[in-house]
């Protein structure tokens, strides 16, 4: 049986909807996480570019494969503004940046090796690179990163307004 509370920089928690307990960062709490499910497993950075999308009417394809398959998949695709494709990527930390997960509170959990660390590292760089060519391509596509640091609703709604307000003002 799970204890619900906070301990060690975790909390355990109780989704109402699916009956279930989940497991997370208490900074993953402040800024919003869901349980899996109703989060379809996506992280908070990527639930709130969805909210995003679903306030503005924003059509979009979340989490699925590139036409290539060498290239993996995209966080949001299928998403046209003034007849160009747009793409997002969001790039969490300790996937993107951090390749010894030393600031990452999630370090506990991965369990990995100094070395198997900077493999995925080396990895999710090389997976970056071919998904930044695969978009630039595409006709009329442009791929959007958002970074780790863009980590709360405010930050990645307003950073979106921006790109989205330049493109339909052009």
């Amino acid at each position: 049986s799970i204890e619900l509370g906070i301990k060690y920089g975790f909390a355990a928690l109780f989704c109402q909807k699916h009956g279930r307990p989940f497991i997370c960062t208490t900074a993953e709490v402040r800024r919003g996480i869901l349980c899996n499910r109703c989060s379809g497993g996506c992280s908070s950075g990527e639930s709130h570019i969805i909210n995003y999308f679903e306030k503005k009417g924003i059509g979009y394809i979340f989490n699925e494969n590139c036409e290539d398959p060498r290239c993996g998949r995209l966080d949001f695709q299928g998403i046209k503004i003034r007849n160009i494709n747009i793409a997002i990527e969001y790039d969490g930390y300790p996937m993107h940046f951090d390749y010894t997960n030393q600031n990452s509170t999630k370090a506990i959990s991965f369990k990995l090796s100094k070395e198997k660390a900077v493999m995925n590292f080396i990895n999710r760089q090389i997976m970056d690179k071919k998904k930044n060519y695969y978009c630039m391509n595409q006709d009329n596509t442009i791929l959007i990163r958002i970074p780790y640091n863009y980590n709360t609703q405010n930050k990645i709604h307003n950073f979106l307004d921006n790109i989205f307000n330049n493109i339909e003002n052009q």
